[in-house]
């Protein structure tokens, strides 16, 4: 969730970061938001020493809302 939410691509992202998130929801695997966190403040991607499910919702939302669609679809196979 780290690289998929912070990797520097701007609007584009690496595919095998959408595949993993889409891999892990659809297999039920819970985020680990401590893991997510000190990744997040390591990285220097993350300023807060705390993050809630809403903060983290948000940058979700964002990112989901900024990628190119059709750059994803392109690259993952279904």
């Amino acid at each position: 969730m780290h690289a998929l939410l912070f990797r520097k691509w701007g609007t584009n992202l690496k595919e095998r970061n959408w595949y993993d998130m889409e891999w892990y929801i659809k297999k039920g695997c819970p985020l680990n938001p401590d893991h997510f966190l000190l990744r997040a403040i390591d990285s220097g991607d993350w300023r807060k020493e705390t993050i809630n499910e809403e903060e983290f919702r948000r940058l979700l939302r964002e990112k989901i809302e900024s990628v190119k669609m059709n750059f994803v679809k392109y690259f993952i196979p279904f």
